[in-house]
């Protein structure tokens, strides 16, 4: 056996800068260095950030790879770069600003580690080391074996750090696949003062009881009391409260290779409460949002007012919600060939079962509510088809069907002093509507009937809702862990949706779904050059245009936003389904292995990425998860990235009011599914009532 400081710890003998040199090759997050001031008693000075910018911009040559600069609490200067070769330099440096620095690696996020058990303790640690690196391809930066604290016995289990953040389920050591576990810390906890967080070196307060947290000397005699979550236990309990929301920051600090410290936020914004959430700033994702945000305090801080002119507020509403209007350039389309089922004269029955349909909800600019023509005779709604009819034939609607008064809603704990916290209601035409209705249900049957639409489009269509998507994927998920697969799904969400559709793009893509003649004349011109007006606290606005988007509260738009969004499918690599639900998606595979799911996903996530570019969308990424729903153990998840951003993992996922996660998620899925039955079994009551009543069927 080899003396006792190589058999308990033994570290990799190639320098810092050759193993960030090594990273080229691996897959990472990113490379954080700190520099901190080699008097260990001073902290780095916070200088002006354009002095800083000079001296990097002098001292290192690849200063563009830097993706960020921060100063730490503990008085360091952290740089964020994803380029090894930038890292390097970083690390060579001596002096910052003419003070003597030392540079230094935080290793969480560019190594991993994991236990190897049944090693035998005679088994030398550099010999161990070489056959990973030999069988495997993995570079070992550390070993470490476990000593009992009160024998010094050496046991078998050994702890590797490896370089990457990639570590498959096995290993292959001396012909035996042998099985990996993933290494979480034991929660730090002071044995002084007793409290989680830091340890006894640093700790400046006195000696207290374990038990009950008194400064007693003696054996105690007062009842246990934890001096973390003040239950009745003693501070060493496992069971304490705090030492377990220890222990997931921990996990969550391993999983996603991050800082003790960086977990520990994460973790709190997840679980933060109300009163916490009022008191903390939000957070902003990037610099220029900071920069408005603080731009827009100084504003009222100089200003000491808010706008409260309602005919201003209305315009400033106006002014937001056509931010994203802005003139497109055109395209030749073609309505030459006729659809005889679309574009057939519009019959009695129909008009009556639109003006059936249509709910009594408050009328938009022409003032004329529903149930003005739910009062109509047979004659008077003979002339209304007659205008209807002459409106589809020349393609011409009133200026009134195109305008649109919308109310801003507060949305819920948002803050309502700000113009994104609101969000719009409008308030369109009935007449109009009861036109689209028809239209839409033409529309719909002809997709339907004809086989037009994709069958995992769900949303807006006969027997295809919402429970039907969760049935779908619910099914999906129950089959991979039946066959013992692993099942990842990625959501996405497309931010502003309905304002990003392009007229003309989507009529072009009515026409290549067989959609042509008078109908689609009509919905063209019906969606260009859309008009609008605020109504805020009975005041309205100055009138807006709007020359791309699907118009809000029309009837025609949901069906129209399934035709834009039926050949998002073709994106799909081999063996990778997806689920959409208006903007919602839901994309998901499964596979015996991870490395083909993370090939399968990333080819995809590329193909969606070219798509959104084609067609002018985007994908709001601060939405955007990634979730694995499989029975099995995930020793390392992989980096799934969208346009070079990598999307990050979650433990639960929220999608159509159902939150899948890899635990209990059955409650959920049944209660919906209960829902659904209900729902047939009425269907099925009606039935037979209909049976019963009428004997010749």
């Amino acid at each position: 056996m080899a003396d006792t400081s190589n058999s308990v710890y033994m570290r990799c003998g190639k320098s810092v800068n050759e193993l960030v040199m090594r990273l080229g090759a691996l897959q990472y997050e990113e490379i954080n260095i700190t520099i901190s001031n080699a008097d260990k008693s001073k902290k780095m000075p916070q200088t002006n950030p354009f002095l800083v910018q000079d001296f990097i911009k002098k001292s290192i040559n690849r200063h563009q790879q830097i993706d960020n600069m921060r100063y730490t609490r503990q008085g360091k200067i952290q740089f964020t770069t994803k380029d090894p070769i930038c890292a390097v330099q970083l690390l060579s440096l001596t002096k910052f600003m003419e003070i003597d620095v030392s540079t230094d690696l935080i290793w969480e996020n560019i190594s991993v580690r994991f236990l190897v058990a049944d090693i035998p303790t005679t088994t030398p640690l550099e010999e161990l080391s070489k056959e990973i690196q030999d069988k495997n391809d993995y570079l070992v930066v550390e070993r470490w074996r476990f000593v009992k604290p009160n024998s010094g016995k050496v046991t078998s289990p050994v702890l590797i750090t490896i370089l990457g953040t990639t570590v498959p389920e096995t290993i292959k050591l001396w012909f035996i696949r042998q099985r990996i576990q993933p290494f979480v810390d034991r929660p730090c906890q002071c044995n002084k003062c007793y409290v989680y967080t830091h340890g006894a070196r640093t700790c400046d307060k006195n000696n207290i009881c374990f038990c009950c947290g008194g400064d007693h000397i003696g054996p105690c005699q007062q009842p246990p009391k934890c001096v973390n979550c003040s239950g009745s236990r003693n501070a060493k309990s496992r069971s304490c409260s705090v030492y377990i929301q220890e222990q997931k920051i921990l996990e969550l600090k391993c999983r996603n290779h991050i800082t003790i410290g960086e977990a520990r936020r994460i973790f709190r914004q997840k679980n933060a409460n109300y009163a916490e959430s009022v008191k903390t700033m939000p957070a902003v994702c990037n610099i220029e949002e900071s920069i408005n945000a603080k731009f827009e305090s100084l504003l009222k801080t100089v200003n000491d007012r808010y706008v409260t002119n309602p005919i201003t507020q209305s315009n400033l509403f106006a002014n937001q919600f056509s931010s994203y209007s802005h003139e497109v350039q055109t395209i030749p389309l073609d309505y030459s060939t006729e659809n005889e089922f679309l574009n057939r004269n519009i019959e009695f029955w129909e008009l009556k079962r639109a003006i059936s349909k249509t709910k009594n909800s408050t009328p938009g600019a022409d003032n004329i509510p529903s149930i003005w023509f739910k009062n109509l005779d047979d004659a008077s709604l003979l002339k209304i088809l007659g205008m209807l009819q002459q409106q589809l034939d020349f393609s011409v609607l009133p200026k009134v069907w195109k305008h649109t008064i919308i109310i801003p809603i507060p949305k819920l704990n948002n803050d309502k002093t700000k113009l994104t916290s609101c969000r719009p209601i409008a308030l369109t035409s009935v007449f109009c509507k009861i036109f689209e209705r028809i239209l839409a249900h033409r529309i719909t049957h002809f997709l339907t009937s004809r086989k037009k639409l994709n069958p995992n489009q769900h949303g807006f269509l006969p027997f295809r809702d919402n429970h039907t998507a969760i049935f779908k994927i619910y099914s999906a998920n129950s089959e991979a862990r039946k066959n013992k697969k692993f099942f990842v799904a990625v959501s996405l969400d497309i931010k502003s949706a309905y304002d990003s559709v392009h007229v003309d793009d989507l009529i072009l893509k009515c026409l290549q779904l067989g959609i042509s003649g008078k109908v689609t004349k009509w919905m063209h011109h019906f969606l260009q050059e859309l008009s609008f007006q605020i109504k805020w606290r009975n005041f309205l606005s100055n009138t807006k245009t709007s020359f791309k988007g699907l118009p809000q509260g029309s009837v025609l738009s949901p069906i129209l936003y399934v035709i834009f969004m039926n050949d998002f499918f073709e994106t799909l690599d081999n063996n990778v389904e997806c689920s959409i639900f208006a903007d919602d998606i839901f994309v998901y595979c499964s596979h015996h292995t991870l490395s083909y799911i993370q090939t399968k996903i990333q080819n995809t996530l590329e193909l969606i990425y070219k798509w959104c570019c084609y067609w002018k969308l985007t994908i709001c990424l601060e939405k955007s998860a990634i979730i694995e729903l499989s029975n099995k153990q995930v020793t390392s998840f992989p980096r799934i990235t969208y346009a070079g951003i990598s999307l990050p993992w979650s433990e639960s996922i929220k999608y159509l009011g159902i939150q899948f996660s890899k635990y209990n998620q059955n409650g959920h899925i049944l209660r919906s599914l209960r829902k659904r039955l209900k729902k047939l079994m009425v269907l099925r009551c009606l039935v037979i009532k209909e049976m019963v009543l009428e004997p010749n069927i």
